[in-house]
């Protein structure tokens, strides 16, 4: 009976393969992982999402924990060993085909709209803008027809904590 006031134990952080987080992301939602990969995309915009590549390709979005935390470019083709929960998000075919009605420019880390004003503008400029939206448009349903859901699941981590590995491997 002793044991029953001890508080609850905080969460261990389990390793995962990033591929497999991203192929069996329904088992570690709201989970505590820890994660190897490397940064091929710091927003420069926003400063508060980077784009992790899997040995796959695959991609895991990572956010800070603390809101008041800003990546910079530091961690841009570092292999990063990142802290934290696993989240998921939703694309859903409604969202996909307003897109495609909008022609909006979509964040290549989370398919948001894109938040980069100067690069928008330039795409525009170039003439290229609505073909760049339809290519995100057809991969988002070509992803629905690979796997075979009607959603496109968008993996996160809220990190932690995050450390650049040696590249001395």
């Amino acid at each position: 009976l002793s044991n029953c006031n001890t508080p609850a134990k905080k969460q261990e952080a389990i390793t995962i393969n990033p591929d497999s987080l991203v192929l069996n992301i329904d088992r570690f939602i709201d989970s505590k992982v820890i994660v190897e990969g490397e940064i091929i995309h710091v927003c420069e915009i926003t400063g508060t999402k980077m784009k992790l590549r899997t040995g796959n390709g695959a991609i895991i979005k990572i956010s800070p924990k603390d809101s008041l935390i800003k990546y910079d470019t530091t961690y841009y083709k570092k292999n990063i060993r990142v802290t934290g929960t696993v989240k998921e998000s939703r694309i859903l075919p409604e969202y996909i085909n307003k897109v495609e009605i909008d022609k909006t420019l979509l964040c290549h880390i989370d398919r948001t709209p894109c938040k980069d004003t100067i690069w928008i503008r330039k795409q525009i400029e170039k003439g290229i803008s609505d073909s760049l939206s339809k290519r995100d448009v057809d991969k988002l349903r070509n992803t629905m027809i690979q796997t075979g859901k009607n959603y496109v699941s968008i993996v996160t981590i809220i990190a932690d904590n995050i450390a650049i590995l040696d590249d001395k491997k």
